[in-house]
């Protein structure tokens, strides 16, 4: 577990406690963030990407639509596109999902590297925590995650957004993610700090 010594943490100062983690997915580490949609995993994800030159997975490139996006089929796939094959000492790759075809299309290869990053609502699952050196959960309200999503996609997704939140919450709630977390981050927002290069961990 990573200790946080001040409430108010740089990338920088993760990324070095990072590189002191036991590697648990053969001979990488595997970060998983979580947390409600609009919440910031993404911001997390490539502001720590960038200062530990890790590659990132985005959940939002894996879920099978709407309606099967969190599903067995979900961890299904990332155990045997990503973690398998890499706990194995090969490459990890998957299918990226296109949300205007409503389909996969093209198979992405994941570069090799000793630190790997997959972010979004679902990550902490319960069936990837054994191989994870580092939870992080970004915590946000529904209200504002709504309108930060709506903001970035557009308000056409509004209803497809409040049931969005219903079934992350219910998975969340059935995963335990923000209860096995390693970190918990404050993704409500500051306007004294840079989002890119800091953070406000959160106590339990």
């Amino acid at each position: 577990m990573v200790e946080n010594v001040s409430k108010l943490t740089t990338y920088l100062e993760l990324a070095d406690q990072v590189g002191s983690l036991l590697p648990k997915l053969g001979e990488t580490r595997l970060l998983l963030i979580d947390g409600p949609a609009g919440s910031g995993k993404t911001t997390a994800a490539n502001s720590l990407a960038l200062i530990m030159k890790a590659p990132v997975v985005h959940l939002d490139s894996i879920y099978d639509g709407w309606e099967n996006a969190l599903s067995d089929d979900l961890i299904s796939n990332l155990h045997r596109w990503i973690l398998d094959p890499i706990r194995a000492g090969g490459l990890g790759r998957f299918q990226r999902y296109d949300w205007h075809e409503s389909q996969y299309l093209e198979w992405v290869e994941i570069p090799k590297s000793d630190t790997l990053i997959i972010e979004g609502v679902g990550a902490g699952s319960r069936s990837f925590r054994k191989f994870c050196s580092l939870l992080i959960w970004v915590e946000v309200s529904a209200e504002l995650g709504l309108a930060r999503v709506l903001n970035r996609d557009g308000a056409h997704l509004v209803d497809q957004m409040i049931k969005w939140q219903t079934s992350e919450l219910d998975w969340h709630q059935k995963e335990q993610t923000k209860e096995s977390a390693d970190l918990l981050i404050d993704g409500q927002g500051d306007q004294s700090m840079d989002p890119n290069l800091e953070f406000k961990s959160v106590s339990r």
